[in-house]
């Protein structure tokens, strides 16, 4: 169903929630949408260390605070890769 608008399919529109009145923006691109999310999930990322979920620190020094993608993963049970 092309144009359907049907969450999940191919052809859905991605629209971005407007904070300020609530409605969606459909003038962000999907890629502006990924830039988003990955800001998020680094922000939150950096609040949480490996001992708070009970992971080992792990080698070496870490360049930035926080948990590694591979622990996130490791967390959310899901490959590195994916």
């Amino acid at each position: 169903m092309q144009g359907s608008g049907v969450p999940g399919s191919d052809t859905a529109p991605h629209g971005h929630l407007d904070p300020v009145n609530g409605k969606e923006d459909f003038s962000m691109s999907p890629d502006q949408h990924g830039n988003d999310l990955a800001g998020f999930l680094r922000a939150r990322r950096t609040q949480i260390t490996p001992r708070q979920v009970g992971l080992p620190p792990g080698p070496g020094l870490r360049r930035t605070p926080g948990l590694r993608r591979e622990e996130l993963a490791t967390l959310a049970g899901v490959s590195i890769d994916y």
